[in-house]
């Protein structure tokens, strides 16, 4: 009886999957042919369901795979100007996440990488 209880108060936080903000501390870098630069760095991602609805690398939407083990997304870019991939590892809570910009503005392809570990925000404050 308390099983059936304890799933019937479950229920509602099941079907109104609310946001999943991470917030990710680490080393980005960035480097093309001429220039390399390293720095601390944090960024956010949140995910609502299965959908991957904000990340700080530039992108115009996600689709995403998903694992047990890692949530593997690339962005749907509007032009061939560059391309973003992130990759969540859901064991170890690290994040890895790369994008590259290639184009007339940017004649050596200019990459940017990302390495660090993730925790869960919490967005409410009362």
């Amino acid at each position: 009886m308390k099983k059936l209880l304890l799933l019937l108060l479950l229920i509602p936080n099941l079907v109104m999957a609310e946001n999943l903000s991470l917030v990710c501390k680490g080393i980005e870098e960035s480097f093309n042919a001429k220039f390399s630069n390293s720095k601390r760095d944090t960024k956010t991602y949140v995910i609502k369901g299965k959908n991957f609805i904000k990340a700080d690398e530039p992108g115009h939407g996600w689709a995403c795979s998903w694992s047990q083990e890692e949530v593997d997304c690339a962005s749907k870019r509007r032009n061939d100007v560059g391309v973003s991939r992130i990759t969540l590892d859901r064991i170890q809570g690290t994040v890895k996440s790369t994008y590259t910009i290639c184009g007339p503005d940017n004649p050596p392809c200019f990459i940017v990488s990302f390495e660090g570990t993730c925790k869960v925000a919490k967005n409410k404050k009362f």
